[in-house]
């Protein structure tokens, strides 16, 4: 599993909140005002939040934020530590892990399709996995590349690039 930018962490806790908490704490209210105050374009978030991975982040987010502290950026900078959720019983723990579960394998992630179908008693997944991954073993890595750009859009990559450090110059043709 990838590790996700700070970038990603700031602005999935801060899309968990509720208007009430961002109000109190003094955090931006809107997706704009969020933008400014942390110096990113609207076009930058709107690209987040359409990757498939930081959607999975954010619904991680809103399934763990039970007691665990999130922090976020107020619109003048300062760092927010909000830590107010009530506790959860056992029954609310087991549907959400129930519920993350189950978004995890309609994702089609094969680590959350195998538990899913071990415990509902389906065994067929490992087959499944196996038949996905052999596509790619006869790729060059160019090959590859090529395919994931292709896949993912070049924007997204190279957004995804930028956010782990490297340096992309872009060459039009």
């Amino acid at each position: 599993m990838s590790h996700t930018s700070p970038q990603w962490e700031s602005y999935a806790n801060w899309l968990i909140l509720e208007p009430e908490q961002k109000e109190r704490l003094n955090l931006p209210r809107t997706k704009e005002e969020y933008a400014q105050a942390n110096k990113v374009s609207d076009r930058t978030l709107r690209r987040w939040q359409n990757d498939p991975m930081f959607k999975a982040l954010v619904e991680k987010k809103q399934a763990t934020r039970v007691n665990n502290g999130l922090s976020a950026v107020s619109v003048d900078g300062t760092p927010a530590i909000i830590a107010d959720e009530p506790e959860s019983s056992e029954e609310d723990e087991y549907t959400q892990i129930k519920s993350t579960l189950v978004k995890g394998a309609l994702t089609g992630d094969p680590k959350y399709l195998d538990l899913y179908f071990k415990t509902y008693g389906k065994d067929f997944v490992a087959e499944e996995s196996a038949a996905r991954t052999s596509d790619l073993a006869g790729l060059s890595l160019d090959q590859l590349i090529i395919d994931s750009i292709t896949l993912l859009g070049e924007a997204n990559v190279v957004d995804y690039l930028r956010s782990k450090g490297y340096e992309v110059n872009l060459q039009n043709s």
